[in-house]
């Protein structure tokens, strides 16, 4: 969907069917294997209430402070836990597996490296968005805790694929690298110049005075 609507506004040249695997395996591995053992299995024997709580009426749930305490940690877990640790080491290992080449690990290891690099802005995009979509996915009834999961993550694959899904350039990486080293390289001898015009003045100065 994406991929579509970047071509129609001229975007992208061609459809990346890689990109379209990538979000496949992914969504198959982690949308539909791990999420049902995090969202159901894992919180559940985290926050044992947690299925009397989400199953009770809105009523209840009101003067239920024990359970807004729990609803307020399986909210802490996803935010700070799975979504850090687990979806987006995830997401860029399999990205970083299918669109990159060589090695297995050293592809893994690319995937870790660009999350690292774009950690703060990820995390800070996820919890705006399902931090008030996990108040009321923990807040339903448990048999509508996966439909409204899946309904939130549809959404937020599309703005990771707009924003995170493309292969990166490689070739703007290699340009800022060279820039980097010629500001570094350049640098050097006009601080060598500096020095040694500040001596000469200091050796004037000593010269005129004596």
């Amino acid at each position: 969907v994406v991929q579509v609507l970047e071509h129609k506004r001229g975007q992208s040249q061609g459809f990346d069917w890689r990109r379209s695997v990538c979000f496949a395996v992914f969504g198959f591995v982690y949308i539909g294997l791990c999420q049902w053992f995090l969202y159901v299995t894992v919180l559940t024997w985290l926050f044992p209430d947690a299925m009397v709580f989400a199953n009770a009426p809105l009523a209840l749930k009101l003067k239920d402070r024990t359970g807004m305490y729990d609803m307020a940690g399986q909210i802490f877990v996803d935010t700070f836990c799975f979504a850090i640790f687990i979806y987006f080491p995830a997401f860029y290992i399999i990205k970083a597996l299918i669109q990159e080449k060589g090695a297995l690990l050293a592809r893994a290891q690319t995937g870790l490296r660009r999350y690292y690099s774009n950690i703060i802005s990820d995390n800070i995009a996820q919890s705006a968005l399902w931090v008030p979509a996990d108040v009321v996915i923990f807040a339903c009834p448990m048999y509508l805790r996966m439909p409204m999961e899946h309904l939130v993550s549809f959404g937020w694959t599309m703005y990771m694929s707009a924003t995170r899904g493309k292969l990166e350039d490689r070739s703007k990486m290699l340009d800022s690298c060279k820039y980097v080293r010629f500001r570094h390289a350049t640098s050097e001898p006009t601080k060598a110049s500096e020095e040694s015009a500040s001596k000469k003045d200091n050796l004037g100065k000593t010269s005129t005075t004596t």
